[in-house]
């Protein structure tokens, strides 16, 4: 079962952002669905409108909240 991609929405949202209180390697892991979620749309000829998947949804919304994050670490050190 993949995790992010649950369409029911159950446990993709947890399991996206317990990658990305994981680190890096949870982030790089988010990374990585979200490259294969674009070759997958590219090889089957989706034009932008088409949807994301789930899991590719969920790991954007994971990795924004990082970066989110850590831009307010980076302001909070100054």
């Amino acid at each position: 079962m993949n995790l992010l991609g649950d369409d029911a929405f159950q446990v993709a949202h947890e399991a996206a952002h317990a990658l990305r209180r994981s680190g890096p390697a949870g982030l790089e892991a988010q990374r990585d669905v979200i490259a294969a979620d674009r070759a997958a749309a590219q090889a089957a000829g989706m034009g932008a409108h088409d949807q994301r998947s789930a899991a590719a949804s969920h790991a954007e919304e994971a990795l924004a909240l990082a970066e989110v994050r850590s831009d307010e670490r980076v302001g909070a050190a100054r």
